[in-house]
């Protein structure tokens, strides 16, 4: 019984951490770029969407643009990241990595956990 609640605690924490903001990304950016299609029909225009215009919805402005770094390539990486990245692709990218990323890392602590638990309790039988 008791492992049986550790288990839908651990799924609970699973679908909390991994599957929602991964969910929600998809969600996210399928209904950009279903707007888009729908402002598409209506003026046969494509209404490009950057990151840059994604952060500014609501009339906040989340991040200011110094292109004056001092290092170039950043300043370029920057530039292309806010202003070209269309913002369905980037939260579809952001999805699949924030799922990819958090994967990994549980695997990770899988594997250390479980390497406790067999040096502690199957190597060392006095316990």
């Amino acid at each position: 019984m008791i492992q049986s609640k550790k288990d839908d605690l651990f799924g609970a924490w699973v679908a909390v951490v991994v599957v929602l903001p991964a969910v929600s990304f998809l969600i996210a950016g399928g209904f950009v770029f279903f707007w888009q299609c729908v402002k598409w029909l209506e003026s046969a225009v494509w209404p490009h969407l950057t990151l840059r215009d994604g952060l500014a919805l609501g009339g906040k402005r989340w991040i200011t643009y110094r292109p004056d770094s001092g290092w170039l390539g950043f300043d370029q990486l920057r530039t292309w990241l806010l202003d070209d990245t269309p913002l369905p692709v980037f939260l579809l990218m952001l999805a699949g990595i924030w799922f990819f990323m958090t994967i990994l890392i549980m695997g990770f602590v899988y594997i250390l956990i479980m390497g406790f638990v067999y040096k502690v309790f199957v190597r060392d039988p006095s316990c």
